[in-house]
C-alpha cells in the first residue's frame, strides 16, 4: 500500500484528539480521593462519640413500633435515639456528601445485635426500618433511607467485618509507630499484614472491584507510612501480597503499524470508547459501597 499524506494527517489529528481527551479526564480520575479509611474513621468516631453521651433525642411517638414484651426492647429504643441523632448530624452537614456514613451505621447495628445475642436479629431490623419511616424528622431524608438499613447474612457480615478489622489494625499501628517502644506498632503491623494477606489468598477480591479498591487503598497507606517503622520489628514483618485481578487477558500483543495503515476509522471509535469508559467510571464511583 502507498503512503498517503492525507491519511497520515488525519491519523495525527485523531491521535491528538485522544491525547486531549486523556489530558481532560485523567487528572481528575487519578487524583480522586479514595481514602476509604479516613471515611471509616470519621464515621466510626462520630457514632462512638454519640453513643457514649446521654442522648436526648425524642422518639416517644414511634416507640409503639416495638411491643413491650419484645426481647431487648430498651436497647432497641436507645438505638432509635442513636439512629436519629446520627442521621440528623450527617443530613445537616453539607460537607458529608458520601453515603459511607449510612453504610457504617448499618454495619454497626448488625454488629451490636450480634454482640447482644438477640435471637430476633432480622425482626430488629424491621423495627429500625419502621422507625425511620415513622419519625417525622427522618422519613424524608434521602441520603440514608430505611431500605439502606438491613440485616447482613453471616457471609456478608464476616466479609465487611474483616475489612473493618484491617482498618483497626492499621489505626493501632499508625497511632503508636512514632513512639520509642516498637512492641505495639510491630504487633499491630503483624496482625494487619496477616489479615490482609489472608484476604488476598482467598481471592475473594478478584471479581469485586469495590473490594479491590478498598484493599489497594489501605495497602498503599500502609506501605507509604509504615515501611521505615518496620525495620526494627522482630521477627520481621512479612510483605503484603500483591493484589491480583481476575479475568485479565494477557494475550493482547502490541503491533507497530506501517506508515500506510489508516487509523482514521478506528481512532474516532477509540475516542468514544475512552469517553464512555470515563463516564461509566464516574457513575460507578457514586454507587453506595459497603466500605
Amino acid at each position: 500500500m502507498n503512503y498517503s499524506p492525507v491519511k497520515d494527517k488525519e491519523n495525527r489529528y485523531c491521535l491528538s484528539t485522544i491525547c486531549m481527551v486523556l489530558i481532560m479526564y485523567l487528572p481528575s480520575l487519578c487524583t480522586k480521593e479514595k481514602n476509604y479509611l479516613s471515611k471509616y474513621k470519621a464515621n466510626k468516631d462520630t457514632l462512638v462519640n454519640f453513643n457514649n453521651k446521654r442522648n436526648q433525642e425524642k422518639v416517644d411517638t414511634c416507640n409503639y413500633i416495638v411491643p413491650k414484651n419484645t426481647e431487648g426492647r430498651s436497647n432497641i429504643i436507645e438505638h432509635f435515639k442513636l439512629i436519629k441523632k446520627y442521621f440528623k448530624h450527617y443530613n445537616n452537614n453539607q460537607e458529608h456528601t458520601s453515603s459511607k456514613w449510612c453504610s457504617y451505621i448499618n454495619f454497626w447495628l448488625n454488629n451490636e445485635i450480634r454482640n447482644e445475642g438477640n435471637q430476633s436479629e432480622k425482626q430488629t431490623f424491621d423495627f429500625y426500618k419502621k422507625f425511620i419511616n415513622c419519625d417525622n424528622e427522618l422519613k424524608d431524608i434521602t441520603k440514608c433511607k430505611s431500605s439502606d438499613i438491613y440485616y447482613f447474612d453471616e457471609k456478608t457480615f464476616g466479609q465487611v467485618k474483616e475489612i473493618y478489622d484491617i482498618y483497626e489494625k492499621y489505626r493501632g499501628f499508625n497511632a503508636f509507630k512514632s513512639g520509642n517502644n516498637n512492641l505495639l506498632p510491630c504487633s499491630y503491623a503483624r496482625e494487619f499484614t496477616e489479615k490482609f494477606n489472608n484476604i488476598i489468598e482467598t481471592g475473594v477480591h478478584r471479581n469485586n472491584n469495590n473490594l479491590s479498591n478498598v484493599l489497594q487503598d489501605i495497602k498503599h497507606l500502609f506501605e507509604k507510612n509504615g515501611l521505615t517503622s518496620l525495620k526494627t520489628c522482630e521477627p520481621s514483618i512479612p510483605e503484603l501480597l500483591p493484589i491480583t485481578y481476575g479475568h485479565v487477558d494477557e494475550s493482547t500483543q502490541s503491533r507497530t503499524p506501517s506508515h500506510s495503515f489508516n487509523l482514521t476509522p478506528i481512532l474516532p471509535s477509540t475516542v468514544g470508547i475512552v469517553l464512555f469508559s470515563f463516564f461509566t467510571y464516574k457513575v460507578k464511583w457514586n454507587f453506595n459501597l459497603l466500605f
